[in-house]
């Protein structure tokens, strides 16, 4: 039978409340507004306006490019055919042009807390790849294992080519303040080649060393310590074999006048000897093992053995 009811009487279900989306409408109205900043707050160039900030600000070392691109599929910066002015290396030699340097973002970094970027550098045969960690006022750089040709090397020494090969290397900064405060380095190579050379009308004859590494701290004072033995060319098979320890302080104006005070030992063959008629000159008495003691000092550019200068009779 049908219910009777006055025709004033309202039903309960008028009072319940209705299943209204609330919270779907408010979670799509924050999403537009997110996305409506997001297409609409110039990220990208602010991004960029950055960088070129950064990279104009090394006044003493130039660098110039073709264009920065920044790109949020696969988060990445590109620095496209980047050049390195001659100006950086001294004695100057000629502008490094990079293949388009890639940086990326990557783990954050715990300690010290931070941003952690990585960059990939390469160049010809070259390839070094780079995580930079940016905390409150300091910034740890870490190379990981990475590959150097030679060539890359001529452009620290005024586009000499004092060495053939190619080396790993591996190293750790720590920057303060804008400043340098530590540098670890490690350099190997299989194949290292000391090219003949013409060193102030002094000929140097080919010296194919094979085998080298060097281990070392560069100080804040630009001051890189070597531990006995941690700098080695050659090996037993090698015409020359050498054992090294000291130090080197470097010269920011010019490389290649850095003073050095090294010493060790080195076993070389009569045939090598023979053709660098300079050096014999130089040594002292061979020991019972067949090695000669030698004490490096001088600067890189004109050393002296054993306090004879290299380059003079």
């Amino acid at each position: 039978m049908k219910k009777k009811v006055p025709e004033n009487f309202l039903p309960d279900e008028i009072y319940e409340q209705s299943n209204f989306p609330t919270k779907r409408i408010i979670s799509i109205c924050l999403l537009f507004v997110f996305a409506g900043l997001f297409f609409n707050f110039p990220i990208k160039e602010t991004i960029r306006g950055s960088f070129i900030k950064g990279i104009n600000s090394f006044k003493a070392c130039p660098i110039s490019y073709e264009d920065i691109e920044v790109s949020f599929f696969l988060p990445k910066i590109i620095i496209k055919k980047p050049s390195i002015s001659s100006i950086c290396f001294k004695p100057a030699s000629k502008n490094l042009n990079l293949n388009d340097v890639i940086i990326r973002p990557s783990i954050p970094s715990f300690y010290p807390p931070g941003v952690r970027l990585y960059a990939s550098i390469k160049h010809d045969k070259s390839s070094i790849g780079i995580y930079p960690s940016m905390s409150w006022g300091q910034i740890d750089i870490k190379i990981p294992k990475s590959n150097i040709n030679a060539s890359l090397l001529a452009y620290l020494t005024g586009g000499n080519q004092y060495f053939e090969g190619d080396f790993s290397l591996e190293a750790a900064a720590v920057i303060k303040k804008q400043k340098l405060n530590k540098l670890q380095v490690k350099i190997e190579s299989k194949n290292l080649n000391i090219p003949q050379q013409n060193i102030q009308d002094f000929i140097i004859p080919k010296i194919p060393l094979g085998p080298f590494s060097l281990r070392g701290v560069l100080d804040r004072n630009m001051q890189f310590k070597i531990k006995p033995g941690q700098l080695i060319l050659g090996d037993n098979s090698s015409p020359l074999h050498a054992r090294f320890g000291g130090k080197v302080r470097i010269r920011n104006d010019n490389a290649s006048m850095s003073s050095m005070e090294i010493s060790g030992e080195a076993r070389i063959d009569k045939e090598l000897l023979n053709e660098f008629i300079i050096i014999k000159t130089k040594l002292g008495r061979e020991g019972p093992d067949g090695y000669y003691p030698l004490k490096l000092t001088g600067t890189l550019d004109n050393p002296r053995i054993n306090g004879k200068s290299l380059l003079s009779f």
